[in-house]
């Protein structure tokens, strides 16, 4: 959308007879396109900060609309890898993990209201086939 809009505003796309579009109006369409994009590349930022993911991984999975995903899946399936000997088990002990109520915090305003942004999960039958297969492979 935002592209086409350019293209229309800078006269490379002749909108034809059919739109007829003041300059002045496709102008703020255009900005408040950009705020849009700025606002949600910011609320991914936040949520894959506050779901410890990597943003560019955690974009490409909403893209993928979340199917089969599990937040925090990695905390389960992690194995001590340095200092355990030898045996099998975390590196640290498990974060209490509640699916149900996820908040992520929000720069400076969490600091200053103490208000988090909550991310929406639900299991589905895909969410929980994956959770289960990546458990069952973790040996013991």
């Amino acid at each position: 959308q935002l592209i086409l809009q350019s293209l229309v505003f800078f006269g490379v796309l002749r909108s034809g007879d059919l739109m007829q579009t003041a300059g002045g109006v496709l102008a703020f369409s255009i900005i408040m396109s950009c705020v849009n994009a700025l606002t949600q590349v910011m609320k991914l930022q936040v949520e894959a900060s506050g779901l410890q993911e990597d943003l560019m991984r955690y974009c490409m999975t909403c893209m993928q609309a979340r199917s089969g995903w599990v937040p925090f899946l990695r905390f389960l399936t992690a194995a001590k890898d340095a200092g355990s000997g030898g045996r099998d088990g975390l590196a640290e002990p498990l974060p209490m993990l509640d699916f149900s109520d996820i908040r992520c915090a929000i720069p400076l305003v969490t600091a200053w209201t103490g208000v988090r942004m909550q991310v929406a999960f639900e299991f589905s039958r895909l969410s929980i086939a994956t959770a289960a297969d990546r458990l069952a492979l973790q040996t013991p």
